[in-house]
């Protein structure tokens, strides 16, 4: 009997490391793919400023500007990020500065001519990205949201993880199915896409833990604010 009790004891035991192991390769896994995911986009990115610097015919003199300023940009974002002592508005306002500081270098830097045809780049690169988007099936959408989650909110365990991604796919379905209801008004749709998020929030606050429900309000947060900055600095006047 006591052999027994022995024997049931070290396969619960070896359970429980099991199951950690398998959770943390889980989050290995995840980890390394989003690194992976990162270096594929740094690399897209050159290729696209590189494309960008060739089609503007820029003199070899511009080039050396633009790398210089790049790089003073970016030790100056460094510095931000690092620099404990600020919050997060504090620290996207002066992120907001850096921009700012950013277009009124390069239109220095820049002619007119190549002024107007960076715009125009970027708009058809702007609706080259949204093309794309439409591509994207619920099911690549809903394993992109499960990734960032797993990303982003702290010591989920492997059952937390599955439920999320049960709901990010039965979200992305219904919004896939409203986006594509030709008897909708696009208002109608909006409210209804709308509903379902907030659907949605409610859902996390059974699956989520206080503290990581917080964690991921605050990214959705931080995304929406930025986004919002973005938007409010591509429609602000060339030139003041």
């Amino acid at each position: 009997m006591k052999i027994a009790k022995y024997a049931l004891a070290a396969c619960v035991v070896s359970l429980g490391f099991t199951s950690m192991a398998q959770d943390n390769t889980q989050k290995a896994n995840c980890k390394e793919k989003c690194k992976e995911k990162c270096a594929s986009s740094e690399a897209s990115n050159e290729k696209k400023k590189a494309h960008v610097m060739d089609a503007l015919e820029l003199s070899d003199d511009q080039r050396e500007e633009i790398e210089s300023l790049r790089e003073e940009l970016n030790d100056k974002r460094a510095t931000l990020k690092a620099d404990e002592s600020l919050d997060e508005a504090a620290r996207m306002e002066q992120m907001k500065a850096l921009k700012a500081e950013k277009k009124s270098a390069m239109e220095e830097i820049l002619t007119e001519d190549q002024q107007e045809k960076l715009t125009a780049m970027k708009a058809e690169m702007k609706a080259e990205r949204k093309a794309n988007k439409k591509d994207v099936t619920p099911g690549e959408a809903a394993e992109k949201q499960t990734a960032k989650m797993i990303e982003v909110i702290e010591d989920l365990t492997p059952e937390q993880e599955e439920r999320l991604r049960i709901l990010n796919l039965k979200v992305a379905n219904k919004i896939d199915a409203i986006k594509k209801d030709d008897t909708m008004t696009d208002e109608k749709k909006k409210e209804f896409i709308k509903g379902n998020k907030e659907d949605k929030r409610r859902m996390l606050e059974s699956i989520l833990t206080e503290a990581q429900l917080a964690q991921w309000d605050a990214h959705v947060a931080n995304k929406k604010k930025m986004k919002f900055e973005k938007k409010k600095t591509t429609e602000s006047p060339k030139s003041e």
